[in-house]
């Protein structure tokens, strides 16, 4: 669903890029696109059930927490928009011998960003996408007992990011391709 909805948004930037010509861009302009993506997305962004890391497994659910920030320049559009992140699961710990199942949660506010990048080609334009999604100092609490977990959060964002970049490139770019841009 993460997928759909940004690589919705992302076609949505470009074509503005496109409609607007970039570089006679203006606030105004930034102000519309955003107005638009705002209407559009979604509240709940992303929502998956029983994903498994080192903890043992998580429910994750991100959610639009205000509405986006839209910069274009001559070469390339940036896009922001605040999120909210949460997470529920169960850990699974070792405790004096004994193996004890904790209900866990953590809740993270953070602002992700997409920056495409138009360029000509002999064939005509192809985008490519670079994302930003930082996490910042997290805790998960589960009952009373604080784990950190920034680190492995981070982890995961750098590896889900290159497959992220290259589907919503693909996308935008056979958009594009139909299109006849």
């Amino acid at each position: 669903m993460i997928k759909k909805n940004i690589t919705n948004a992302a076609i949505f930037l470009l074509c503005s890029a496109f409609c607007f010509n970039p570089a006679w861009s203006s606030t105004v302009t930034d102000t519309f696109i955003g107005s638009v993506l705002d209407s559009k997305l979604p509240t709940v962004l992303h929502e998956e059930l029983g994903r498994k890391w080192q903890y043992g497994t998580y429910d994750l659910t991100i959610l639009k927490r205000g509405a986006p920030q839209i910069n274009s320049g001559s070469v390339s559009l940036n896009g922001r928009l605040p999120v909210k992140v949460k997470l529920r699961g169960k850990i699974q710990q070792d405790l004096a011998l004994v193996k004890v199942e904790l209900n866990c949660q953590s809740e993270f506010d953070t602002t992700g960003s997409i920056l495409l990048t138009p360029q000509t080609t002999a064939d005509g334009y192809v985008a490519s996408v670079d994302l930003e999604f930082p996490i910042p100092d997290a805790l998960l609490n589960c009952e009373g007992v604080q784990l950190n977990i920034a680190q492995e959060l981070r982890k995961i964002v750098q590896k889900e990011k290159p497959k992220v970049e290259r589907d919503l490139e693909k996308d935008i770019n056979q958009f594009l391709r139909e299109l006849g841009v």
